[in-house]
């Protein structure tokens, strides 16, 4: 998934281009006002990060910085994807049919929140592999047992879960979901400078 842009289009940031640009999403490219990735985590992940793969590079002092604006983004994206997310998904939680859905569930889902609590904690952006390192490092012991079946979901799909019943999973999934949402919301602005280097 993508977005083709200028080079101004990379000074102006994701609020200061006007009009259309090309949206590339799922191999469909497209012409757009919008796109998953016109927002301030795809230029912090760019100043992180980023890769010339051809002609000059960009530098990082001339891309769109704004810290508050990625703060402000990503609480917002709590609210109105994440929180909504766990009240659709709250069917699964009674169906052990779909094993299979559940488990896309739980990489999706613990991962994902993860993602967002370590961008509000640091200003910075991660993998999920390194979300799920810094679940376990940030987060009570009791939820560890979910964070590494996520990580397995991910990383390693052929060994065995340690969940027997996709149900208790599921539930597990949708406490844990909460519970990074509501601490990922209490958080303060963070002052980290915002360009280290991603886990």
């Amino acid at each position: 998934d993508g977005l083709v842009l200028t080079e101004a289009d990379l000074e102006a940031g994701p609020d200061g281009i006007a009009g259309e640009r090309p949206v590339i999403f799922d191999n469909y490219a497209r012409l757009g006002p919008d796109g998953s990735g016109r927002n301030p985590v795809t230029w912090q992940m760019l100043r992180q990060c980023g890769i010339t793969y051809r002609g000059s590079s960009l530098e990082p002092a001339r891309l769109w910085h704004d810290p508050d604006r990625l703060d402000s983004w990503t609480r917002e994206n709590l609210l109105r994807y994440w929180r909504p997310w766990l009240t659709q998904t709250e069917p699964l939680a009674a169906r052990p049919d779909l094993d299979s859905l559940i488990a896309e569930a739980t990489e999706w889902g613990v991962l994902g929140v993860t993602r967002l609590h370590y961008t509000l904690a640091t200003s910075a952006i991660t993998s999920k592999h390194g979300a799920g390192l810094y679940a376990l490092e940030t987060f009570s012991s009791a939820w560890h047992p979910i964070i590494e079946e996520a990580l397995r979901i991910r990383e390693r799909r052929d060994q065995p879960s340690r969940y027997g019943n996709p149900i208790e999973r599921a539930h597990q999934v949708r406490d844990y979901i909460a519970m990074v949402i509501n601490d990922a919301l209490t958080l303060p602005v963070c002052d980290a400078a915002a360009d280290k280097p991603q886990r």
